[in-house]
């Protein structure tokens, strides 16, 4: 079991992002997060749950309120009357509630995740109040 290790990422992680950076198993006009966790007494990333269909804020909701957790989040961003694009985000919820070993277990690993998935953006989120759309956006639009 680790403690400040790099946790190892399950097959099933790795298939799953394989498949939205090729464009595939993504539904157009749905919103598609994919919660991420380390279970108790592992050190493998693993998924949690698939949500579909769900606004940034509601994501947030579903998430543990002292429990830290990645999200990969592949949405619908409307640009203009003729563009859309559909940028995966790596969001980092570490609730400041959270056990301090398992926040670090997280925080460790966080590196080599996001350069497995290769998002467009990567968020950091510690207060719930900050999963709104408004947020999300403004920090997509920032370089």
């Amino acid at each position: 079991v680790c403690s400040m290790e790099v946790c190892e990422i399950s097959e099933e992680i790795k298939t799953t992002f394989k498949e939205f950076s090729k464009g595939t198993n993504v539904t157009k006009n749905k919103n598609c997060a994919i919660v991420m966790h380390v279970p108790k007494g592992t050190c493998e990333m693993k998924v949690e749950e698939r949500l579909e269909s769900l606004s940034f804020e509601d994501i947030g909701r579903e998430l543990p309120e002292t429990e830290p957790r990645f999200v990969g989040y592949l949405f619908e961003w409307k640009r203009g009357l003729d563009r859309i694009q559909y940028p995966l985000v790596l969001i980092f919820w570490c609730p400041p509630t959270g056990n301090h070993t398992l926040n670090m277990k997280y925080t460790s690993t966080k590196t080599h995740l996001e350069n497995l998935i290769n998002p467009s953006k990567c968020i950091d989120i510690t207060d719930e109040d900050d999963f709104t759309e408004e947020n999300l956006l403004e920090k997509l639009l920032k370089a």
